[in-house]
């Protein structure tokens, strides 16, 4: 009985008697003192022991798990002892030529050839199989190319399923040659010839005068060109950017000028002079508009004239210009800033003037209407042209103007009768100012039995300035007293408390009575009476026919 030993041959673990191991061993120990000192040893016995793992691998079986010693002794006579390619040179090439003689094709396997390839080392891999030219081969594929596309299709196929031939055994076995030591000795033998062959060429290329300077010629070249590269990248942005310039600034000045135009269209056409003048008092307009000009059309020009310059390339003086333009930009903030501080003065300060009056009535109901209708107004509106506001209109004779900025509030009063009270506001460059114009403002209404028509509208003199006057209605009821709203007063109604916190637009067309809390409705349902009506009207009008003022 011998013993089994285990083994781990080129990555592949073997179960071999005792007898056969001591004739493996001696035998690898002969080939690696036989090549141990050669160029390229390792690399040999590398291989070697990988073919050898080979056959053993193709020798064993679930029934015979074990490298006996006749396996052994068939496998060295195979591979060639060592003794066998002792010698000199010319003695192997001797031995391996006569190996090749009596090759025989069942050794053969098909491989692509990635030592000489093209693309995928088909052509080359079919040309060692057959023994042929590999140039014919790449030429009738480069033909069936044209042919429906077939030749480019095989080849494909051809690639991804033919392996490779990456070791020496599966180079040697390409070329129909036995794998034994002589011919693996050749093969590797030949690729580090052609290794060293093409280092020594290459060597001497680099270290010739002419390959110096080639190499220094292309690497000018390639400097030059990368340099051309990046002065016509930036050229090209440039240009964009040339061109982008000169679009904003254009479109920009285009849109200035129709502001311009439109701003003082505005104030010589759509503006009566009378309006013009209590609007912008104190300020001149032309100069305020001469001040826009320069601020904004300069910088604008200016973003032209470069876009012109990097565009088509030429010179226009910008500095020269550029020092011009700054005087004019300059002028034109000090006078904008002029004009409009003068303006935001006329503005700064605000004035409150309080009057009051007390209603008496026969009923304790007191209803509250409006003078014009709501469809009077919608009429009016149709008839008047006002492109400039529908808040301000002028009076036929031009002494007057109504300014629509009126709000009703009803709140409890704290005596037993019921009180009217007006709050004038408006603003100035100063607090006596701004209290004169507010006790300038002139409001218009009417009381007839125990209706109370109000105006939508106050009316301010043409010879006063306008600073935003407005006034702001306070009706003040008793507890106890009621009030029926009609749905014309829908213009001015105001954030009317009541207690049920209806919407002040949903109060008209409904009597409500004034309790300690505000005003309720016991019958009010929460819709207005017509859905369909609009909860924004602006109403346009010539004048308003009054009875009595204040």
């Amino acid at each position: 009985m011998n013993k089994t030993i285990t083994i781990n041959l080129s990555g592949i673990v073997f179960h071999i008697d005792e007898n056969a191991f001591e004739k493996l061993k001696a035998y690898l120990e002969k080939l690696k003192s036989h090549f141990g000192s050669a160029q390229g040893s390792e690399e040999i016995i590398h291989d070697i022991e990988s073919r050898i793992a080979e056959m053993f691998s193709e020798r064993i079986s679930d029934a015979k798990n074990v490298i006996t010693i006749d396996e052994v002794e068939s496998v060295i006579a195979q591979m060639g002892n060592p003794e066998e390619v002792a010698g000199e040179e010319s003695k192997t090439f001797t031995d391996s030529s006569s190996a090749t003689e009596r090759k025989t094709y069942a050794d053969k396997r098909f491989y692509r050839n990635v030592d000489d390839r093209m693309l995928g080392g088909v052509c080359s891999g079919i040309a060692a199989y057959f023994d042929i030219d590999p140039v014919w081969l790449r030429l009738a594929f480069a033909l069936s190319f044209f042919f429906a596309g077939t030749g480019l299709l095989l080849y494909i196929i051809l690639w991804v399923i033919v392996p490779a031939a990456r070791t020496t055994a599966e180079k040697i076995q390409m070329r129909g040659e036995r794998v034994n030591i002589p011919n693996i000795e050749k093969n590797i033998r030949e690729e580090m010839g052609n290794v060293k062959e093409r280092m020594e060429k290459f060597g001497k290329q680099v270290g010739s005068e002419e390959t110096r300077q080639r190499v220094k010629n292309a690497g000018s070249q390639a400097v030059n060109f990368a340099g051309e590269v990046f002065r016509k990248v930036f050229l090209f942005i440039g240009k964009i950017l040339g061109f982008f310039l000169m679009l904003f600034s254009i479109v920009s000045l285009v849109m200035l000028t129709l502001f311009i135009f439109s701003f003082t269209g505005i104030v010589s056409v759509m503006i009566p002079s009378v309006l013009s003048k209590m609007i912008f008092a104190p300020i001149d307009i032309g100069w305020f508009v001469t001040g826009i000009i320069l601020l904004l059309a300069i910088p604008l020009v200016l973003l032209l004239l470069n876009g012109i310059k990097i565009l088509f390339n030429v010179n226009l003086y910008l500095k020269r210009v550029g020092f011009i333009m700054l005087f004019f930009w300059l002028a034109g903030v000090g006078i904008t800033a002029y004009q409009g501080v003068k303006l935001a003065k006329e503005f700064q300060k605000e004035g409150t003037i309080r009057s009051s009056i007390t209603l008496s009535y026969p009923a304790d109901t007191l209803k509250l209407s409006l003078n014009p209708t709501r469809d009077e107004w919608n009429e009016m509106r149709n008839e008047f042209d006002n492109d400039f506001s529908d808040d301000m209109f002028i009076t036929n004779n031009e002494d007057s103007v109504f300014v629509r900025t009126v709000s009703l509030d009803i709140q409890s009063s704290n005596t037993d009768t019921a009180e009217l009270v007006f709050i004038r506001h408006s603003r100035g460059n100063s607090s006596g100012e701004a209290k004169k114009l507010a006790n300038e403002i002139e409001y218009h209404y009417s009381l007839n039995g125990n209706t109370l028509t109000l105006s939508p509208v106050c009316m301010l003199s043409t010879d006063t300035k306008f600073r935003g006057q407005n006034i702001d209605i306070i009706l003040k009821l008793p507890v106890g007293k009621s009030v029926f709203i009609t749905k014309d007063l829908r213009m001015i109604l105001d954030n009317v408390q009541t207690t049920t916190d209806t919407n002040s637009w949903d109060m008209v067309g409904y009597t409500w009575l004034m309790t300690k809390d505000g005003l309720e409705c016991k019958d009010f349902i929460g819709k207005p009476d017509d859905p369909n009506e609009s909860h924004e009207i602006k109403f346009h009008f010539h004048r308003i026919h009054h009875t009595k003022s204040i």
